[in-house]
Order: C-alpha cells, then structure tokens, then sequence
C-alpha cells in the first residue's frame, strides 16, 4: 500500500474560485451603491481590482482555513446586494450565513446603515 500525499491543488482552485466570487460581488456592491456618480462602473471596477490584487488577501486565497474569510465576505455581500435590491428576506438569510463562518457578518448592519445614509434613503 502506498502512502497517501496531500494533493492541495483542489483546495488552491475552489479558494481561487471563491476569491473571485467576491470580487465580482464586490463589484456589484459598488457599482449599485455609486450608481447616481457619472463614472460608477469604472470606479466600481478600479476597486474591485485593487481588492483583488491587494496582498493581505493572499492568506484566505492561498490557505485552506482562509476558506471561511472568503465565504463570510461572499455572504455579507450577497447580503448587502440584495438589501440594495429591497429583498430583505433573501439579504437576512444570506447575513445569517455569514453569521456563524466569521466575524465579518456582524460588519453588516453599520455598512447597510452607512449605504443607506450615503444613498440618501
């Protein structure tokens, strides 16, 4: 019987994956909640990819326990879209997700707060 190796590729590309996943959620965050500015989709795109390439996030896309950082900012997100969108039931459900994965889903409320007072509503 020959040993078993740890083939880490697997866990490389869902992270990979889920990295990207928030970038795009990111994205579209930024782009709703910057919509009445001239140049919100550019704007909104600039800071995803400064998102995406910034070096702090190297430790959540390269590890395996970095796996719950990624899947709590993709809730807390989808949570903040679809609270953008006026689904709170859905945007409840998603922040309830993300409750138990990280700490980051209590960063929701003062966030949806600061969006709504930002946007005026």
């Amino acid at each position: 019987m020959g040993s078993r190796r740890c083939q880490p590729f697997g866990y490389h590309l869902v992270n990979l994956l889920l990295h990207a996943a928030v970038i795009l959620l990111l994205y579209l965050v930024l782009r709703t909640l910057l919509e009445p500015l001239p140049r919100a989709a550019t704007v909104a795109l600039a800071a995803a990819w400064l998102f995406a390439v910034h070096p702090i996030h190297t430790e959540a896309v390269a590890s395996i326990v970095g796996r719950s950082e990624l899947l709590a900012a993709g809730f807390l997100l989808v949570a903040w879209l679809l609270h953008l969108h006026d689904r709170p039931i859905l945007a409840l459900v998603c922040l309830v997700l993300a409750l138990p994965v990280e700490g980051i889903g209590r960063g929701l409320p003062p966030l949806v707060l600061a969006g709504d007072y930002a946007r005026g509503s």
